[in-house]
């Protein structure tokens, strides 16, 4: 038959991936297959398989007899959790069970993917050792007959029991049994590839799940491995896995659950906690110091009361302190305790190797554990395939050796675990991402409930965070191979960065120079986005600040950032690639950002030139200064008032400058940085508030309106009233600004060499700067490595270039309120506020301050009424002599009353006179006054009246006379 008559993609689909791998095994060796990558696989075999040569390798292949058929138990009772099947022995027709399924060709075929419920069966026939014949067709039928299933050509079992999953422990048979697996993870929802993405052999993946081996075994040979017949009679490797007989969990649970009673007990105990201290290792010379631990004394007692140490009996005095044991004793730490485990424990060096890392005492007596080792005789042999990319393997468990040890909790950081937690880091990114964030994000949440996820076992050992971490740091090894610092840099510059092309370069630029001090060296880093770059010839101020909270490390951070007033007004070009800051109504575009470890006039003067040097690298044309070259459009920088940046801005501008064009002939540094720079007038602000603390509030107004002084005449008025302060933090304040010529001018437009236009054109503050450096915080995080500082910078860069790119295309602007009317009308109802709030405060303020005056005056009064009530009391105490007086009764006795005055007239001699109520009481301390009549007064001596007037008036008015004739007894009226 001809190859063309053969239909070879029907025979492909029909003859199934394990006929097809042998076929390949069979004609083309490992390092062929290896080398040609996808090119051999099943789904390319139309193209390399031969039509007439695969139908020859089929029909051989069905035709060879096989060591057992196979027969799938199913039982409705369920014995195991386990996804497995069965084999047994059956010959001619099914009638062992009525459960039982018999398929009928003579080779072993992949059965239905819903595993039946299990059940262990034994073949219905004799399991004796057959008897040896000298044919080996008749010691091979022998074996068939009694049962057994063949899976090498000497290895031969009584069960084979296939599994999808791969279980933790393997359980071992008893002796006289012998049961082998066949482990089948074609469908597995995992990868299992290392961290090279090649993948890993099954033996690896086993021996990776199996919580009772810990690194000991064999790994098998490629070379002359056997042939497996459950396999397909692939070639395969052989490998030993050391491994009780079961899956006992208990056992190690109780084993835990004493060791945590222990904890309790060792933390309740004084004796235990001084213990805990006391047992140390010297770490000296990589761990072979042969010091013990011992107590030893300071020179004087610590801030914690303690007076001894913990250290290392090999030290020698010439020798740092720390470099051997240095352990403080802690506050809570009995320092007599601690001395008295030293005097009755002798050594106290705790060698792992020897002894149990928990402290045992009893009875008031510390104990060492010793640790006694012994090799768990248990072990499974594994056959894997050669080809990697099959996934299938058998194992079989020697019966009869059971463990020696109990169970070990699932903590092995098994591949699947580790896939699954390699997927979560890919989905939130793992530029600036920290264990936390991972676990935090809603797609480690989603993924960690998936199906990938179900299985408990593989992921339990993702409980601890420092397995979590270390998946965590490996991918960033892994990615920078030379470090996250400036090596690592260096490496993905000169390894990317310059391999492609300059308009596609992020890192422009790097460079190293000494410092004139001799401290150390000067590393600047330039990166920006080379459409960015392009802007700069094109707007007429940049901002430049500094920012020192995303990177750690010794680097900072130096951002460039420019506003374009007309952005939204035109849709110009340079919109594709701005970075959007809604801020006073501009448009803020970080356009680069610069790397240096030092802060000094050199380090700066670097920067400058470094930043320059790649604008007109990347752009092909340098950038034209309006005070300098009489053209472009740049005319102010607007920085922070940092003294080194500025000098070193200065020391840049001098090599820029030709005086014939510029008409600037100075070669003072200080001097010519005044035509084209500006202080942030926000941060003078910030470095006058500390002395609103030491100044009245008209003082500190005063200094806080300086930089808008309009005269010479008045500046040196303030400068003579700064510099006579009583305050010294204010004199010394205004000798720091006096140092530097260009403070005053680049902060007062009055004093500045910058045209009045572009003056008032250019932003006043750094305000972009700061917006930008918090939206790069928020999208990269803060405190990271330098060279993942760059990269998330990168990345960052790229996204909002692509957002926006997206929106000019849609004809959408992020803010299409953004002209100058909408800033002005903005900015009117921020300063509204801002105004309205502080006249708010300012009339809280009085009210307040009246409020004080009151309650000032109140104390006052309280204070005197303290005062008249202390002196009442004291009075009290002279009249009463110090006795308690009861004020509620009348006391012993009766008192005197007081004299009465009669009411009556007739009895009173002067009836003409008002007499004094009844409740009027004269003493005789107080004089008693009578109501005359006028009749009665005597006239005064400068009245003269008539006698002849007085006798004709009637004194009185009564009938009856109120004087007798005589006002002496009538026995003495001696002339009547």
């Amino acid at each position: 038959m001809s190859s063309s008559s053969i239909n070879l993609s029907s025979l492909l689909k029909v003859a199934g991936d394990d006929i097809i791998r042998a076929y390949r095994t069979k004609y083309f060796t490992t390092g062929i297959i290896e080398a040609s990558g996808d090119f051999l696989s099943n789904k390319n075999a139309i193209n390399w398989v031969n039509a007439e040569n695969f139908q020859h390798f089929v029909v051989e292949w069905l035709q060879v007899p096989t060591p057992c058929t196979p027969q799938i138990i199913e039982s409705s009772t369920s014995a195991s959790a386990l996804p497995l099947r069965q084999y047994k022995r059956q010959r001619g027709s099914s009638t062992s069970s009525e459960h039982s399924v018999v398929i009928a060709n003579k080779r072993l075929r992949r059965v239905s993917r819903s595993p039946p419920p299990i059940t262990w069966v034994t073949p219905n026939k004799s399991t004796g050792t057959p008897a040896k014949k000298h044919a080996r067709y008749s010691k091979h039928q022998a074996m068939t007959d009694a049962g057994w299933i063949q899976i090498t050509r000497q290895q031969w079992v009584k069960q084979l029991v296939e599994l999808t999953e791969i279980p933790t422990t393997w359980p071992i048979p008893m002796e006289g049994e012998s049961i082998g697996y066949i482990l089948d993870l074609t469908n597995s929802a995992f990868k299992f590839i290392d961290s090279n993405g090649n993948p890993l052999s099954m033996a690896a993946i086993i021996k990776n799940k199996c919580v009772d081996g810990w690194g000991d075994g064999s790994g098998g040979t490629k070379d002359a491995g056997p042939v497996v017949f459950p396999l397909g009679k692939i070639k395969t490797q052989r490998a030993i896995h050391y491994e009780r007989y079961s899956d006992d969990f208990k056992t190690f649970e109780e084993i835990h659950n004493a060791q945590m009673a222990n904890n309790a007990a060792e933390a309740d105990s004084v004796i235990g906690v001084a213990a805990a201290v006391a047992f140390r290792t010297c770490k000296f010379n990589d761990g072979k110091c042969k010091g013990q631990p011992i107590i030893q004394t300071f020179e004087r007692m610590t801030a914690f009361g303690k007076d001894q140490f913990i250290g290392c009996s090999a030290r020698q005095p010439a020798e740092d302190k720390h470099a051997h044991i240095f352990f403080s004793i802690p506050l809570h730490v009995s320092q007599s305790t601690l001395n008295d485990i030293f005097t009755t424990q002798g050594s106290t060096s705790r060698d792992t190797e020897k002894y149990t890392a928990h402290v045992h005492f009893e009875n008031g007596k510390l104990l060492n554990g010793l640790i006694t080792r012994h090799q768990c005789p248990t072990q499974i042999i594994i056959y894997t395939p050669i080809d990697p990319s099959i996934r299938k393997a058998v194992v079989i468990t020697t019966p009869g050796l059971p463990h020696n040890h109990p169970p070990y909790a699932l903590q092995k950081l098994t591949f699947e675990a580790t896939e699954l937690y390699v997927e979560a880091i890919e989905a939130v990114g793992l530029l600036g991402s920290t264990v936390g964030q991972i676990d935090r994000a809603p797609t480690t949440k989603a993924l960690l409930a998936s199906q990938k996820a179900t299985d408990s076992k593989a992921t339990s050992s993702l409980t601890r965070h420092r397995v979590k971490q270390r998946i965590l740091s490996g991918m960033k090894q892994k990615q920078y191979p030379e470090g996250k610092d400036i090596a690592g840099v260096k490496h993905m510059y000169e390894n990317i960065e310059l391999k492609r092309p300059v308009q596609e370069r992020y890192i422009q630029s790097m460079h190293s120079e000494l410092c004139n001090d001799g401290n150390d060296q000067i590393d600047v880093v330039v990166t920006m986005l080379p459409d960015l770059a392009e802007l700069v010839h094109n707007v007429t101020s940049t901002q430049h600040d500094t920012t020192y909270k995303r990177i750690f490390g010794a680097f900072n951070e130096w951002e460039i950032v420019i506003w374009h007033p007309y952005l939204c007004r035109h849709e110009s070009t340079y919109s594709l690639i701005l970075i959007f800051i809604e801020l006073r109504g501009y448009s803020g575009v970080a356009i680069g950002c610069i790397y240096c470890n030092r802060e000094t006039r050199q380090a700066y003067c670097l920067i400058w030139t470094e930043w320059f040097k790649a604008i007109e690298r990347v752009t092909n044309k340098s950038v034209k200064f309006k005070a300098l070259h009489k053209e472009g459009k740049h005319a102010i920088f607007m920085v922070d008032g940092s003294a080194p940046q500025m000098q070193g801005l200065g020391d840049f501008l001098l090599t820029q400058n030709d005086p014939l064009v510029s008409r600037i002939a100075t070669k003072d540094p200080q001097i010519i940085v005044q035509y084209c720079s500006r202080i942030c007038n926000i941060h003078c602000q910030r470095g006058v508030e500390p002395l609103k603390a030491v100044c009245s509030h008209e003082d500190y107004n005063r200094i806080v309106h300086f930089q808008y002084i309009t005269t010479q005449e008045k500046m040196d008025e303030f400068t003579a009233w700064c510099l006579g302060h009583e305050q010294p933090k204010v004199r010394d304040w205004w000798r720091n600004k006096l140092a530097y010529p260009w403070y005053i001018p680049a902060l007062c437009r009055h004093f500045s060499k910058v045209p009045s236009a572009d003056w008032d054109l250019g932003p006043t503050n750094t305000n972009l700067n700061e917006q930008s450096h918090q939206a790069t915080n928020r999208a990269t995080g803060v405190h990271i490595p330098l060279a993942e500082a760059i990269d998330s910078a990168f990345e960052y860069d790229k996204q909002i270039s692509r957002e926006l790119q997206l929106a000019l295309e849609n004809c959408i602007l992020t803010n299409h309120q953004n002209t100058l009317t909408h800033w002005f009308i903005s900015n009117n109802h921020r300063t509204s506020l801002r105004i309205e709030r502080v006249d708010m405060a300012d009339r809280i303020r009085k009210e307040v301050t009246n409020i004080e005056i009151k309650l000032a005056a109140a104390l006052e009064e309280k204070k005197i009424a303290i005062e008249n009530v202390n002196q009442l009391r004291t009075e009290k105490k002279q009249v009463s002599s110090g006795k308690k007086i009861n004020l509620k009764t009348s006391g012993r006795g009766f008192p005197t009353p007081a004299v009465a005055i009669s009411t009556e007239k007739a009895n009173f001699p002067f009836p003409s006179l008002s007499l004094p109520s009844s409740s009027y009481h004269p003493t005789s301390t107080e004089p008693f006054y009578a109501s005359l009549p006028p009749e009665l007064e005597p006239p005064p001596s400068s009245y003269n009246v008539h006698l002849s007037y007085l006798q004709q008036s009637r004194l009185y008015t009564n009938s009856e006379p109120v004087f007798p004739s005589a006002t002496c007894p009538p026995n003495l009226r001696s002339n009547q």
